[in-house]
């Protein structure tokens, strides 16, 4: 009997080589054929092809710890096994509790953990409101961030309209509030003013020397000039 890298054993017959639960994990030659074993069973390892077309001969798909010493047939029916049996795991004894993960928590405490701060935020209270304006910042706790938003909207809601004159004109995208409200309320204003006048069939505007005339009628509440006046 030979030892090949204190693994691989070579057995002149089958009857000469031990079982697979005997033999353990690893492979053994009988003549000039190769034997894998991953602790259960043997197979065949002459007809593995490590080429691009290459078959998975023998494969059996079997659960179990993936060793530095399988062939690459073994490790891939335990691969298959193991991510067959995970997607099937029951979250037997799961009972819902927040708290923090860890590196060291297993599967079913982290899916635990969790489901408990999911259900917490939930619930959560705004202990310790109080409105207080501000900005609101990448630091900011939650809590932190409502008070001051509901502080800059009680704010807003107080504003007083300080140098506000009406003034009509058109709103534009770069108009503050302030100026817009002004324009707002001078257009209103031009519209009441129109609209209050007795709609007579014309108007004449004079220059105040007299030197031009316009007629002017009234065109959808607008005062309009005629051409020809």
């Amino acid at each position: 009997m030979i030892t090949y890298h204190n693994k691989t054993e070579y057995y002149t017959n089958l009857a000469d080589r031990p079982g697979a639960p005997t033999y353990g994990v690893g492979s053994c030659f009988v003549g000039a054929v190769e034997y894998l074993s991953d602790g259960a069973t043997w197979a065949a390892a002459a007809t593995v092809d490590t080429g691009a077309g290459a078959l998975l001969t023998g494969f059996s798909a079997s659960a179990g710890a993936v060793a530095a010493t399988d062939s690459i047939l073994i490790g891939f029916n335990k691969v298959v096994a193991n991510v067959a049996l995970r997607a099937l795991n029951l979250i037997t004894g799961y009972t819902s509790g927040a708290g923090v993960i860890a590196a060291t928590d297993t599967v079913l405490q982290a899916i635990q953990k969790l489901d408990g701060n999911i259900a917490l935020r939930a619930l959560n209270l705004l202990t310790g409101y109080t409105s207080g304006a501000g900005v609101i910042a990448a630091t900011d706790t939650v809590l932190q961030a409502i008070q001051k938003i509901d502080g800059n909207i009680a704010l807003r809601a107080l504003n007083l309209l300080t140098g506000y004159i009406s003034d009509a004109g058109v709103i534009a995208a770069t108009d503050t509030v302030l100026q817009a409200i002004q324009k707002l309320d001078g257009n209103i204003a031009l519209k009441q003013t129109t609209m209050n006048v007795a709609t007579a069939d014309y108007y004449v505007a004079v220059t105040s020397d007299g030197s031009a005339i316009t007629k002017l009628t009234f065109v959808n509440g607008l005062l309009t000039q005629v051409t020809p006046p």
